[in-house]
């Protein structure tokens, strides 16, 4: 982006490929929606943006758009990955351990262990870590 704010030629000879390598995932992502879907999506119409600024010569715009696009791109994923994270965590139901009563006392063992027969003990706000009556 910062290659934009400078007049030089070699620098617009630089930042006009990058733009156009940084610009083509949102394209293919237009392209693909459009094929398969058979509709037109947001990045259509930042595809378009990218491609008017830079036909008017305006490379700036053309760069900001596109740095803006890359950002809320990586944001994007960064907050799915955390939500996939957080619903992970909160969808962990198997309990690691089960605590059972054998020889009149209370014993921790792990729950795959546990045996048709053995007397689960459950505490209060505990899950119950196997199937049963």
């Amino acid at each position: 982006m910062a290659l934009a704010f400078v007049a030089n030629p070699i620098a617009t000879a630089i930042n006009i490929p990058l733009m156009l390598w940084n610009g083509y995932p949102i394209a293919a992502r237009a392209y693909r929606v459009l094929r398969d879907e058979r509709r037109l999506n947001v990045d259509f119409l930042d595809t378009l943006a990218i491609l008017a600024s830079l036909a008017q010569g305006n490379h700036v715009a053309g760069a900001l758009i596109t740095w803006l696009i890359k950002l809320g791109d990586w944001i994007r994923d960064l907050t799915a990955a955390g939500s996939k994270r957080a619903i992970g965590d909160l969808l962990e139901f198997e309990s690691k351990t089960a605590w059972i009563l054998r020889e009149g006392s209370v014993v921790s063992i792990p729950a795959r262990d546990v045996l048709v027969g053995d007397e689960v003990v459950v505490y209060p706000g505990e899950m119950i870590p196997v199937d049963g009556e």
